[in-house]
């Protein structure tokens, strides 16, 4: 590549792109590619970080960590379940080791192109934002799989599903309904609603199922959050609830729990069971049992989780 003066660099990106080819493709050093523009060092490390940001440039580590690689075989041989655990800092929240293995995963899935992603709801889902990079993809399509909430201060789906899309210039689409009715009629006459009926199919039919897995407590956001009612909650918890996915609450050996009042609208339990592929993020050692019960229930076929629910799992099964 030849010499070109920096003044004729007129657009910011040419300058990303080329300082990229020098770096990576030719393997020059920042100060030859600064003396080479005429920029300062400064610039050109710039350059090469928003090169990654931008997806200019792809960094692949082709071998995970040893710690992971040992979590991940161990629970493809006790579970027969793919895995990828993030290795999370003594200190730090495993949730957002979990996000950012979760935002690797779905980078990975979204470079295959052609493909519908059904996406799910929720905190656990929502700590990959920060980790997801842009992405050129190619006829990818978003489909939310669950109604939005109700509620100020949640992560709803409509805001999850728009945000992830919005990161790989994909097609995005959501469910046009609440998360939940109080009575089993509406959500009947809601689901069977053209609109609302469409995105449901879509979502049932996605080449993926992209979700997480919570635990049935009285601090779930769920009930947090004031759409469901605490006396819902322990009637649910009377009757063995251990966890739910996508709203819906199942038992440790994976059965439904269902309470009157509170009628999720959104893919079922038997939806997500008959899923080709489905694809559990999930952070808290505490959320073992509902993820032991997923699991023997086959609602989930893959888990992205961090090392320290990992190693919780696995020391269940001993």
């Amino acid at each position: 590549m030849s010499s070109l003066p920096v003044t004729s660099i007129t657009d910011r990106r040419e300058l990303v792109v080329r300082c990229a080819w020098l770096y990576h493709d030719e393997g020059l050093n920042q100060d030859e590619i600064s003396k080479r523009f005429g920029v300062s060092r400064s610039t050109v490390s710039r350059a090469l970080a928003q090169a990654e940001a931008l997806g200019i440039v792809r960094v692949v580590i082709t071998e995970p960590l040893p710690e992971a690689l040992r979590l991940e075989t161990a629970i493809m041989a006790r579970f027969g379940v793919a895995a990828v655990v993030g290795v999370s800092d003594s200190n730090a929240d495993p949730r957002d080791a979990a996000g950012r293995a979760a935002a690797r995963t779905l980078e990975t899935l979204v470079l295959q192109g052609d493909l519908t992603i059904a996406i799910g709801w929720g905190r656990t889902l929502a700590s990959m934002l920060p980790h997801l990079r842009p992405r050129k993809t190619r006829s990818v399509r978003f489909v939310g799989s669950i109604g939005h909430s109700l509620t100020s201060g949640s992560a709803p789906s409509v805001t999850v599903v728009r945000q992830i899309a919005s990161q790989f210039s994909a097609e995005v689409e959501w469910v046009p309904a609440p998360l939940y009715s109080v009575d089993s009629d509406v959500t009947r006459a809601l689901v069977n609603n053209a609109a609302v009926a469409s995105v449901l199919d879509r979502a049932r039919r996605a080449d993926v199922i992209f979700t997480s897995i919570g635990r049935a407590e009285m601090s779930n956001p769920l009930v947090a959050k004031g759409m469901l009612t605490k006396e819902a909650m322990q009637t649910m918890l009377a009757q063995g609830a251990v966890g739910d996915i996508l709203a819906n609450f199942f038992d440790r050996r994976g059965a439904e729990v269902r309470v009157a009042e509170f009628e999720p609208l959104g893919l079922r339990l038997d939806d997500i069971q008959n899923a080709g592929r489905v694809i559990a993020v999930v952070s808290g050692p505490e959320r073992v049992p509902a993820i032991r019960a997923a699991l023997d229930a086959h609602y989930v076929t893959e888990l992205v989780l961090d090392d320290r629910t990992a190693e919780a799992l696995l020391a269940s099964a001993r």
